[in-house]
């Protein structure tokens, strides 16, 4: 099993860069952890190399899940040069550097990592679902609207996401 440092390294070598976006590679490396830890997992196509992936797992009745939202895509590097490769993931002095390592892919690979470890667990109690949509609000206007009559978002769940970037110590 992977640890969240290392789910979060392979995500930022993933070039997800919105526009385009193309976070249909990222979305089915998730997938595949995901459904390997007994998750049921829908990646919906959403243009050329992009897509949504929501996953569930367990769920009783009259109990609300346990909900986690989150994005795959990031913003364009920027007009001044990095110190360090932006796809490399590289760990220097205990930080991790690349694009998407504090907003948001460090946050996904976080809970999924943490998740497919208690999968057991969860199958069995209130459940757990996640949901990683096309874009952060921003980049893709009218994204929810789109999600909810198709009955991906999460309908009655406890939610959770970090909305902020923060620096991190690994």
């Amino acid at each position: 099993m992977q640890s969240s440092v290392e789910l979060t390294q392979d995500l930022v070598r993933f070039n997800t860069i919105n526009p385009p976006g193309a976070e249909r590679a990222c979305a089915e490396r998730l997938a595949s952890l995901l459904e390997g830890a007994g998750f049921a997992v829908d990646l919906v196509p959403f243009g050329d190399g992009r897509a949504q992936l929501v996953a569930r797992i367990g769920g009783t009745t009259g109990k609300l899940p346990l909900g986690f939202t989150g994005h795959l895509d990031t913003v364009p590097l920027g007009a001044q040069s990095w110190s360090a490769d932006p796809f490399a993931a590289e760990i220097v002095d205990g930080r991790l550097y690349g694009r998407g390592s504090s907003d948001m892919k460090s946050g996904v690979a976080a809970f999924v990592a943490a998740c497919t470890a208690l999968a057991d667990k969860l199958a069995g109690r209130s459940g757990w679902s996640c949901s990683l949509p096309l874009a952060k609000k921003q980049a893709a206007p009218g994204r929810w609207p789109w999600l909810m009559p198709r009955r991906l978002f999460l309908r009655s769940a406890h939610l959770s996401w970090r909305s902020r970037p923060a620096t991190r110590r690994w």
